[in-house]
């Protein structure tokens, strides 16, 4: 981690994977993958495509799994992209780090924090996650930390830790 030698790490979070698996989207993927692999739907979309005739095709191959093959490499690829997360919140600063093959690391300096909010979907309240958004007026933005347990206690963590900061800071003002 790249913090200075007198920071101190308040927590870390990591997105839940099994509400990540499970979110809404992904299962109407896999539902859709499911059912565009199913032998009646080829067959149908075979017969549709033989209309066109196009010569030196055939339809009935492999490449009719394409769709449900691209449908499930997407929910593979945000459960790793999930999986790869970590938020760490310090008392002078949150870092976020994400990727597999390309690592990115990005930091919100809490001096600068402006907002932090909360969301939590009907289906987050079933696995006991939540998002939770943090503004700021650094170049970053907003950054999400999507899918974390006890979303609370961590958004009440993030704003704590920022008044702290700008306390210690002295008078911090934004303009709006």
């Amino acid at each position: 981690m790249t913090s200075s030698a007198n920071e101190r790490v308040v927590l870390t979070a990591r997105p839940a994977t099994s509400a990540a698996i499970f979110q809404l989207r992904n299962v109407i993927r896999l539902g859709l993958a499911a059912w565009l692999a199913a032998p009646q739907t080829l067959a149908t979309m075979a017969a549709f495509l033989d209309r066109f005739r196009i010569p030196g095709i055939r339809y009935d191959t492999g490449l009719l799994f394409i769709p449900s093959a691209l449908l499930v490499a997407s929910v593979i690829s945000w459960i790793v992209y999930q999986k790869t997360c970590s938020f760490t919140l310090t008392d002078e600063r949150l870092i976020v780090r994400y990727g597999l093959l390309l690592r990115v690391e990005d930091e919100v300096e809490l001096y600068r924090v402006v907002d932090v909010t909360q969301t939590i979907g009907i289906f987050q309240r079933i696995f006991g996650v939540g998002n939770i958004q943090v503004t700021s007026t650094d170049r970053t933005g907003t950054v999400t930390l999507p899918l974390i347990r006890s979303p609370s206690a961590v958004r009440n963590a993030i704003r704590t830790e920022a008044e702290r900061c700008k306390s210690r800071r002295g008078s911090v003002r934004i303009l709006e």
